[in-house]
């Protein structure tokens, strides 16, 4: 289903001739959800992110993913969150494109909405930067497929962290006022 979804959603791009891969919306989603903004989404907010006269398919899809994506987070627990970028038919090199291309995304749609961060924030937005820095080719090899796991695996562990951090410091707010 998560490859699906991403090849739907890069196809719908490609399509539309947007400027943005599929792992960068996919990321700035979840940056636009842990940062509070779980009932905003819809046509006006994806257009902010993608310009005007958006396909009613792609409004579609974007919502659908959005409501997988609310509901993944969530579920904390189960830690049933995945991050949307290609799998492992894609070659190494395009897939470490697409996790950068992710966190650079996931940095700009949490912005700075969500106030001060706590020091564990800081440091996992710090490290997501830098991820979202990497341009450079990756040799096919098993060391660069486990570094690459690892690297995937702490960016999703991160999203819910900072997700589980920014929910729970919005919660104590509201109950302050």
């Amino acid at each position: 289903m998560q490859d699906e979804d991403y090849s739907q959603l890069e196809q719908a791009l490609q399509d539309m001739g947007a400027d943005k891969p599929a792992a960068e919306l996919h990321g700035i989603l979840l940056g636009h959800l842990c940062a509070g903004a779980s009932s905003s989404g819809g046509r006006a907010t994806y257009e902010g992110w993608l310009g005007d006269s958006l396909p009613p398919d792609l409004v579609k899809l974007l919502d659908d993913l959005r409501g997988k994506a609310q509901a993944a987070l969530d579920e904390f627990a189960d830690f049933d969150f995945r991050l949307l970028i290609p799998d492992d038919q894609e070659d190494i090199s395009g897939r470490m494109l697409a996790l950068a291309q992710w966190c650079a995304g996931f940095v700009i749609g949490l912005g700075d909405a969500s106030g001060r961060h706590s020091e564990v924030v800081v440091e996992a937005l710090e490290d997501m930067s830098r991820i979202a820095a990497f341009s450079e080719e990756v040799p096919a090899s098993e060391e660069n497929e486990s570094d690459f796991m690892e690297l995937e695996e702490f960016v999703r562990v991160s999203t819910l962290l900072i997700y589980a951090e920014l929910q729970d410091g919005n919660t104590r707010r509201a109950n302050a006022n």
